[in-house]
């Protein structure tokens, strides 16, 4: 795969699928290994610099919104094994508008919903071995409303009441369990708690 130049790797970034987006891209050669336990890690096409964000914005937009479980789809990706990869996403998260994330929030499943938003920056952890927990979205304001309404939605129908709530990074963090009033003071909210 060495013969690809940056306009195949481009296409490729494009229009493949999410599964190939995820196992066969690296973002370095010492990543394709010879005698991998994985046949498909012989594979891979290393990321250009110059394609970075085109990659980056493809995994966050398309793949990321249609993976079942998020834990599993980025324990999975062969670049979030990359701190280089990581941080560059993260600063990307940092960058986007309120209203890419209010529709982020608007058309996510459940499973992003409960684990890609957090309420500080304390909340994501640089060093985990849950390599989810690695990035997050920060969320505030009038963000942090909307997505309430949106979790709660999901809760009130999800199979396991106790699975979805115990799952949520947000809900860690005791902000989360409070609401803004009219004066703009932060109270204990009884009623809306799952």
């Amino acid at each position: 795969m060495k013969q690809l130049n940056n306009e195949n790797i481009a296409s490729l970034i494009k229009a493949t699928n999410s599964d190939f987006l995820n196992m066969i891209f690296v973002m370095t050669e010492v990543e394709i290994k010879d005698n991998a336990e994985n046949r498909y890690e012989y594979l891979g096409i290393v990321i250009p610099k110059e394609l970075l964000l085109q990659y980056i914005s493809r995994w966050m937009n398309l793949t990321l919104s249609i993976a079942h479980s998020v834990k599993e789809y980025i324990d999975d990706s062969r670049s979030f094994m990359n701190n280089t990869f990581i941080a560059n996403i993260s600063n990307l998260m940092k960058k986007q508008t309120i209203k890419y994330w209010q529709n982020y929030i608007q058309f996510a499943n459940k499973d992003i919903i409960n684990t890609m938003f957090v309420m500080t920056e304390y909340d994501i952890k640089h060093r985990s071995e849950n390599r989810y927990e690695c990035i997050g979205f920060v969320t505030r304001g009038y963000l942090l409303k909307f997505y309430i309404k949106t979790w709660f939605a999901y809760v009130t129908h999800a199979d396991s009441v106790m699975e979805y709530v115990s799952s949520n990074r947000a809900f860690i963090n005791y902000t989360f369990n409070r609401i803004e009033n009219g004066n703009g003071e932060c109270v204990k909210d009884t009623t809306t708690r799952p």
